[in-house]
């Protein structure tokens, strides 16, 4: 066939090449709408936003009830923005009394290290609630997560909030914006 085909001058070649590649797009088209029908990609997109809505509903049954709770993991130190936080929460208390502000975390030896006598000046904002060895109760508990850090590796106390189903709050910081993803989780 391609001997014959040979014979024919290149012009008429070449308009045979495209007409037969049209072709087989034309028919590879027609195989898929076949067998995926031409609508099916809509289809998916339903099913997804179905099971999107499923999730959300799911995660919604496991916020904690009664008034907001905001919730921060870390260390006492002032580079992870406790100081901030503690503002932050005296703000929004003043105005909205039935808010909960919690800490959780323990203390540290270093230079930056927030001592007990200034977390406990807070406590009329923020609930300290010491350390602990099982973060899951208070991330259960809460409805948002806070990490307001200068900086971070990755900081793993968001993923863990994440995937149980939490939002973030936390800064434009190296380490930090790299876990939110702004208006999907944080």
């Amino acid at each position: 066939m391609l001997n014959k085909l040979n014979q024919f001058p290149e012009s008429f070649r070449s308009t045979v090449g495209l007409v037969g590649l049209i072709i087989i797009i034309f028919f590879t088209f027609f195989v898929l709408n076949i067998f995926y029908g031409p609508d099916k990609n809509i289809e998916l997109k339903i099913v997804e936003q179905k099971k999107m809505q499923e999730k959300t509903n799911e995660l919604i049954e496991t916020l904690p009830r009664g008034g907001i709770k905001f919730l921060c993991l870390s260390r006492l130190l002032g580079e992870k923005g406790l100081r901030e936080y503690a503002q932050a929460a005296k703000i929004v208390k003043n105005k909205f009394p039935d808010v909960e502000f919690n800490l959780i975390g323990p203390e540290d030896s270093s230079l930056d290290a927030i001592l007990l006598n200034e977390v406990d000046t807070w406590s009329d904002y923020i609930n300290y609630k010491g350390s602990t060895d099982d973060v899951r109760p208070y991330i259960k508990d809460s409805h948002v997560y806070v990490l307001p850090s200068y900086h971070e590796g990755l900081p793993r106390s968001t993923l863990e909030a994440m995937s149980m189903g939490r939002p973030v709050l936390t800064t434009n910081a190296v380490g930090c914006k790299e876990t939110v993803e702004e208006g999907i989780n944080g």
